[in-house]
């Protein structure tokens, strides 16, 4: 059955198939058991669509990140995500010169302050509107490593993935524990999830942003656009459901590992400054 889940909001090819995984997806729009959404489908939907349009108020944000939910229990279970995460290292440096050093002639405190934040691998920003714009008008086969790169590399906050090059099984991770070992594969099939997971919101919202801007009749000078966002919806809605019944996705899973070991250079550079900054407040 394809249709929309009326809990995390995403479309599926094979909705049926999505209820049906072990990990139940975040409520972000209804708090209801998987069994009702296909058992009262029609019902749910009306409701799900006031929620969507926002004509029903999500009372309950989160003070960290600002996730709105409908239910208090959304936002609670939303919460446990950010449990013990202390992933902002603030480091102030006080110290006087008296010498004419760095065209400095008199006696001067001079405070530096470092403030370097490293996302937990699998709670990263999300990358902007004009950037997920830019990927778009971009080549169709550079969308995904391309999202990886914006994402995971040049966004200092997310560069929580050392991969140095491509003959390693083990890779590093940054997590609430630190930079921590783990398999290459998982990781890699991990960030391709998450990344088509991400790249079909920034579709639902750019086709509902037509289909609400033209009525549904989209002009001809915007339909070749818009025809390439329908065949990306497809093409990611695929890769999902071979992520979604475990078979592999390597043409993708290797793009993703060219892009994190080309950068990896960006990686240890952070890496390096928060150690220097974790020196400075011993």
């Amino acid at each position: 059955m394809k249709g929309t889940c009326l809990r995390c909001g995403r479309n599926y090819i094979r909705l049926d198939r999505h209820l049906q995984n072990k990990k139940l997806c975040e409520a972000i729009y209804m708090n209801i058991p998987r069994e009702s959404i296909l058992s009262n489908y029609n019902e749910n939907y009306e409701k799900f669509i006031l929620i969507k349009n926002g004509s029903i108020d999500k009372k309950w944000k989160c003070k960290n990140c600002g996730k709105e939910y409908v239910y208090r229990t959304g936002l609670s279970r939303h919460k446990k995500t950010h449990d013990g995460q202390t992933n902002i290292y603030n480091t102030t440096n006080n110290t006087t010169n008296n010498t004419t050093n760095h065209n400095i002639t008199n006696n001067n405190t001079i405070n530096n302050h470092i403030h370097i934040n490293i996302n937990y691998f699998g709670e990263e920003k999300e990358i902007d509107y004009s950037t997920f714009a830019k990927l778009l008008n971009g080549n169709l086969n550079n969308l995904i490593p391309g999202y990886v790169k914006e994402k995971h590399i040049e966004m200092e906050e997310n560069r929580n993935v050392l991969i140095p090059n491509h003959k390693n099984t083990m890779v590093k991770v940054f997590t609430n524990d630190g930079w921590i070992l783990a398999h290459k594969t998982s990781i890699l099939k991990e960030i391709l999830r998450g990344t088509v997971e991400s790249l079909i919101k920034h579709i639902n919202k750019r086709s509902d942003m037509y289909q609400e801007s033209y009525k549904g009749e989209i002009p001809i000078e915007k339909t070749i656009l818009f025809r390439k966002i329908v065949k990306i919806k497809d093409n990611l809605f695929a890769i999902e459901d071979n992520i979604n019944e475990n078979n592999t996705c390597k043409e993708e899973e290797m793009k993703i590992l060219c892009e994190l070991v080309n950068g990896h250079a960006k990686v240890i550079e952070t890496m390096k400054l928060i150690e220097e900054q974790m020196q400075l407040m011993i």
